[in-house]
Protein backbone atom coordinates (compact mmCIF):
# COMPACT_ATOMS: atom_id res chain seq x y z
CA UNK A 1 0.00 0.00 0.00
CA UNK A 2 0.77 3.69 0.25
CA UNK A 3 -1.09 6.64 -1.12
CA UNK A 4 -2.17 6.47 -4.78
CA UNK A 5 -0.26 8.41 -7.44
CA UNK A 6 -1.47 11.99 -7.63
CA UNK A 7 -0.98 14.75 -10.15
CA UNK A 8 -1.60 18.35 -9.15
CA UNK A 9 -1.92 21.26 -11.57
CA UNK A 10 -1.71 24.92 -10.66
CA UNK A 11 -1.73 28.14 -12.69
CA UNK A 12 -0.06 31.22 -11.30
CA UNK A 13 -0.43 34.58 -13.03
CA UNK A 14 1.96 37.31 -12.00
CA UNK A 15 1.15 40.97 -12.40
CA UNK A 16 1.99 41.94 -15.98
CA UNK A 17 2.02 39.26 -18.67
CA UNK A 18 3.61 36.15 -17.18
CA UNK A 19 1.62 33.01 -16.50
CA UNK A 20 3.27 29.96 -15.00
CA UNK A 21 1.87 26.45 -15.17
CA UNK A 22 3.03 23.95 -12.60
CA UNK A 23 2.42 20.21 -12.56
CA UNK A 24 3.41 18.20 -9.53
CA UNK A 25 3.57 14.42 -9.42
CA UNK A 26 3.40 12.98 -5.92
CA UNK A 27 3.30 9.53 -4.37
CA UNK A 28 4.51 7.95 -7.59
CA UNK A 29 5.28 4.27 -7.38
CA UNK A 30 8.68 2.93 -8.30
CA UNK A 31 8.75 1.11 -11.63
CA UNK A 32 10.91 -1.98 -11.60
CA UNK A 33 11.68 -3.01 -15.15
CA UNK A 34 11.05 -6.63 -16.07
CA UNK A 35 11.62 -8.57 -19.29
CA UNK A 36 8.70 -8.25 -21.71
CA UNK A 37 7.05 -5.37 -19.89
CA UNK A 38 5.56 -2.41 -21.81
CA UNK A 39 7.75 0.56 -22.58
CA UNK A 40 8.21 2.65 -19.42
CA UNK A 41 7.04 5.74 -21.34
CA UNK A 42 3.60 4.11 -21.57
CA UNK A 43 3.42 3.56 -17.82
CA UNK A 44 4.29 6.99 -16.47
CA UNK A 45 2.49 10.33 -16.69
CA UNK A 46 3.60 12.40 -19.66
CA UNK A 47 3.32 16.12 -20.17
CA UNK A 48 3.05 17.04 -23.85
CA UNK A 49 3.22 20.57 -25.19
CA UNK A 50 3.66 22.25 -28.54
CA UNK A 51 4.04 25.65 -30.12
CA UNK A 52 1.92 24.53 -33.08
CA UNK A 53 -1.73 25.61 -32.96
CA UNK A 54 -3.08 22.74 -35.12
CA UNK A 55 -2.13 19.78 -37.32
CA UNK A 56 -2.36 21.87 -40.49
CA UNK A 57 0.46 24.07 -39.19
CA UNK A 58 2.55 20.93 -38.54
CA UNK A 59 1.84 19.66 -42.08
CA UNK A 60 2.84 23.02 -43.59
CA UNK A 61 6.13 23.00 -41.66
CA UNK A 62 7.00 19.43 -42.64
CA UNK A 63 6.08 20.01 -46.28
CA UNK A 64 8.24 23.16 -46.39
CA UNK A 65 11.23 21.34 -44.88
CA UNK A 66 10.84 18.36 -47.19
CA UNK A 67 10.27 20.37 -50.36
CA UNK A 68 13.43 22.49 -49.92
CA UNK A 69 15.61 19.98 -51.75
CA UNK A 70 13.05 18.50 -54.09
CA UNK A 71 14.85 19.53 -57.24
CA UNK A 72 16.24 17.57 -60.14
CA UNK A 73 19.95 17.94 -60.82
CA UNK A 74 21.68 16.77 -64.00
CA UNK A 75 23.06 13.67 -62.24
CA UNK A 76 19.59 12.77 -60.94
CA UNK A 77 18.03 13.36 -64.35
CA UNK A 78 20.63 11.10 -66.05
CA UNK A 79 20.10 8.30 -63.53
CA UNK A 80 16.32 8.60 -63.77
CA UNK A 81 16.49 8.52 -67.57
CA UNK A 82 18.70 5.41 -67.51
CA UNK A 83 16.41 3.60 -65.06
CA UNK A 84 13.32 4.48 -67.14
CA UNK A 85 14.81 3.96 -70.62
CA UNK A 86 12.43 2.05 -72.90
CA UNK A 87 9.91 1.44 -70.11
CA UNK A 88 6.27 2.39 -69.63
CA UNK A 89 5.43 4.72 -66.71
CA UNK A 90 4.49 1.83 -64.38
CA UNK A 91 7.66 -0.06 -65.34
CA UNK A 92 9.77 3.09 -64.86
CA UNK A 93 8.19 3.66 -61.45
CA UNK A 94 9.02 0.08 -60.44
CA UNK A 95 12.58 0.34 -61.77
CA UNK A 96 13.22 3.58 -59.86
CA UNK A 97 11.62 2.23 -56.69
CA UNK A 98 13.69 -0.96 -56.81
CA UNK A 99 16.87 1.04 -57.37
CA UNK A 100 16.27 3.21 -54.30
CA UNK A 101 15.20 0.32 -52.06
CA UNK A 102 17.79 -2.23 -53.21
CA UNK A 103 20.87 -0.22 -54.22
CA UNK A 104 21.03 2.20 -51.28
CA UNK A 105 21.77 1.04 -47.75
CA UNK A 106 19.28 2.02 -45.10
CA UNK A 107 20.42 3.94 -42.02
CA UNK A 108 17.87 3.55 -39.24
CA UNK A 109 17.09 6.95 -37.77
CA UNK A 110 13.54 7.62 -36.65
CA UNK A 111 12.01 10.56 -38.45
CA UNK A 112 12.78 13.59 -36.33
CA UNK A 113 15.81 12.13 -34.53
CA UNK A 114 18.11 13.68 -37.10
CA UNK A 115 15.99 16.74 -37.77
CA UNK A 116 13.31 17.14 -40.40
CA UNK A 117 15.26 18.41 -43.40
CA UNK A 118 16.74 15.89 -45.78
CA UNK A 119 20.06 15.85 -47.55
CA UNK A 120 20.44 16.78 -51.22
CA UNK A 121 19.63 14.00 -53.67
CA UNK A 122 23.05 13.98 -55.41
CA UNK A 123 24.73 13.60 -51.98
CA UNK A 124 22.43 10.70 -51.04
CA UNK A 125 23.18 9.05 -54.36
CA UNK A 126 26.93 9.52 -53.89
CA UNK A 127 26.90 8.09 -50.35
CA UNK A 128 24.73 5.13 -51.44
CA UNK A 129 22.89 5.23 -48.10
CA UNK A 130 20.28 7.26 -46.30
CA UNK A 131 17.57 7.21 -43.68
CA UNK A 132 13.85 7.17 -44.51
CA UNK A 133 13.82 10.91 -45.22
CA UNK A 134 16.82 10.77 -47.55
CA UNK A 135 15.68 7.74 -49.50
CA UNK A 136 12.23 9.25 -49.95
CA UNK A 137 13.77 12.51 -51.16
CA UNK A 138 15.83 10.62 -53.74
CA UNK A 139 12.85 8.51 -54.80
CA UNK A 140 10.68 11.60 -55.28
CA UNK A 141 13.38 13.41 -57.28
CA UNK A 142 13.97 10.41 -59.55
CA UNK A 143 10.22 9.99 -60.12
CA UNK A 144 9.75 13.71 -60.66
CA UNK A 145 12.45 13.63 -63.34
CA UNK A 146 10.17 11.23 -65.26
CA UNK A 147 7.03 13.27 -64.66
CA UNK A 148 5.68 10.73 -62.17
CA UNK A 149 3.85 12.41 -59.30
CA UNK A 150 4.38 11.08 -55.79
CA UNK A 151 3.73 12.46 -52.32
CA UNK A 152 5.52 11.73 -49.05
CA UNK A 153 3.53 10.85 -45.94
CA UNK A 154 4.66 10.93 -42.31
CA UNK A 155 3.73 7.99 -40.10
CA UNK A 156 3.65 7.05 -36.47
CA UNK A 157 4.61 3.38 -36.16
CA UNK A 158 4.44 3.23 -32.37
CA UNK A 159 1.06 4.68 -31.40
CA UNK A 160 -2.43 4.27 -32.77
CA UNK A 161 -2.88 8.01 -33.20
CA UNK A 162 -0.53 10.97 -32.88
CA UNK A 163 -2.55 12.35 -29.96
CA UNK A 164 -4.14 15.68 -29.42
CA UNK A 165 -0.96 17.78 -29.18
CA UNK A 166 0.08 18.92 -32.68
CA UNK A 167 3.82 18.38 -33.16
CA UNK A 168 6.21 16.98 -35.78
CA UNK A 169 7.48 14.73 -32.98
CA UNK A 170 4.24 12.73 -33.25
CA UNK A 171 5.75 11.06 -36.32
CA UNK A 172 8.71 8.71 -36.58
CA UNK A 173 8.80 7.57 -40.21
CA UNK A 174 8.45 8.92 -43.72
CA UNK A 175 7.16 6.92 -46.70
CA UNK A 176 6.16 7.65 -50.30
Amino acid sequence: GGAPDTVAFRTVTEPGTKTFYRWTFENTSQIIEEPGMPDVAKLVPVLSYSSYKDWQQVATRLRKDFDKGRVTSPVIQRLSDSLAAGKSKPEALQSIYLFVTQKLRNVWLDYGDAGYETHKSPDILGWKYGDCRDKNRLLLCLLNAQGIAATPVVLNRKAKAPGNVPSPDAFDWLAT
